[in-house]
């Protein structure tokens, strides 16, 4: 069975009399070449002339200075969280520095308890890196 693209003849919606004109303006070549005209590079932002510029800047620089001060506050948070695991970390390492003293001095084994110490250490570290690496992007 054969279908028809074309179903105009068949359905009344599709059919057009012969006096209408199409719908689709005829291609004028002028039009599309200045629709595809690519806006200078030289031009910046600043130098285009815009009135609106100056009414919307009361709009503007209240909401940019809202997002500055929302990271901001962002950026303090996160310091904050990050000073206080990195006194969390001291806390641990120091208590654990500690115990396995004692341990030791009781002759336990104490290879696991150091292993883990290692990996307290190691992320102390992470932590004070992530931290520097914070204050130096201030």
């Amino acid at each position: 069975m054969a279908m028809s693209i074309n179903n105009s003849q068949n359905n009344p919606r599709l059919r057009r009399s012969p006096n209408t004109k199409p719908v689709v303006p005829a291609a004028n070549r002028s039009a599309n070449a200045r629709k595809l005209e690519p806006v200078p590079a030289e031009l910046e932002f600043e130098e285009l002339d815009f009135e609106a510029t100056e009414a919307l800047a009361p709009v503007i620089k209240p909401r940019l200075a809202a997002q500055a001060e929302a990271t901001r506050q962002a950026r303090l948070t996160r310091l904050q969280d990050l000073t206080e695991k990195r006194d969390l970390l001291i806390h641990r390492l120091d208590t654990g520095a500690a115990a396995i003293e004692e341990a030791r001095a009781q002759g336990k084994d104490v290879t696991n308890w150091e292993d883990f110490w290692i990996d307290l250490l190691r992320n102390y570290e992470r932590v004070c890196d992530t931290i520097r690496k914070a204050y130096s992007e201030e």
